[in-house]
């Protein structure tokens, strides 16, 4: 079953945040999404895709080609930021352009956290950042932030793969584990083949302070 994604109808995805329909009564779920134009958001903001549906497995995302271009995103707590939020599947070919992503958990242009290989995909000219989180009367968060993906999840039974991704003109900034291409990379990840150019890191650990922690910043990953 795939969702097909026309011009002008992204800002209504994210209300259904699961990417299930109804159908005759029984919940069903897409295995793939699909993008067949080009989408501008004229700087609409958006919730991330997904942002807190742990339950959708395997939903591969198909852009091809397409770029969707200036939106903003905004995500509280321990909620994923970005076009997607927490994705569970393969993104191919699809590219942001011209996007600020605020969070303050794991974010990305692309998507805050991926379990699955990133393919072909770009991020160009994107601000992402992330400021640790309130809870119990102090901060938390503020980490895994990256350019494209904050958090390329672990993958226990074989291999995820990033390739042939491209990221121009980033600025990245968070508390701690931050890259100008992933935030955090774990294990059963490759990254080959990739191209990343004018990317800023910046560390930030005087907003919303919660101890002096390792800045884990690198150009690529941070972590």
């Amino acid at each position: 079953i795939t969702l097909t994604i026309n011009a002008g109808e992204l800002i209504y995805l994210p209300k259904g945040s699961s990417y299930e329909y109804t159908l005759h009564n029984e919940t069903c779920s897409y295995m793939s999404i699909s993008f067949d134009a080009d989408i501008d958001m004229m700087g609409q903001g958006i919730n991330p895709i997904n942002a807190s549906s742990a339950s959708v497995n395997g939903t591969s995302v198909l852009g091809n080609n397409h770029t969707v271009s200036n939106f903003v995103v905004r995500a509280t707590g321990k909620n994923s930021a970005g076009l997607f939020g927490d994705h569970k599947g393969n993104i191919t070919d699809l590219n942001v352009k011209n996007v600020t992503v605020n969070g303050e958990y794991k974010a990305g242009a692309l998507a805050g956290s991926v379990y699955g290989n990133v393919t072909g995909c770009s991020a160009k000219n994107v601000t992402v950042t992330s400021v640790p989180y309130a809870t119990n009367g102090s901060f938390d968060g503020g980490n895994h932030v990256g350019a494209l993906v904050g958090y390329a999840a672990e993958n226990a039974k074989g291999i995820y793969s990033y390739t042939g991704n491209i990221v121009e003109d980033a600025v990245v900034t968070c508390y701690r584990d931050l890259g100008g291409f992933i935030g955090t990379l774990q294990y059963g990840v490759e990254v080959y083949k990739n191209h990343i150019r004018n990317v800023t890191v910046l560390v930030d650990q005087v907003t919303n302070y919660y101890g002096d922690k390792a800045a884990n910043a690198g150009e690529v990953a941070g972590r």
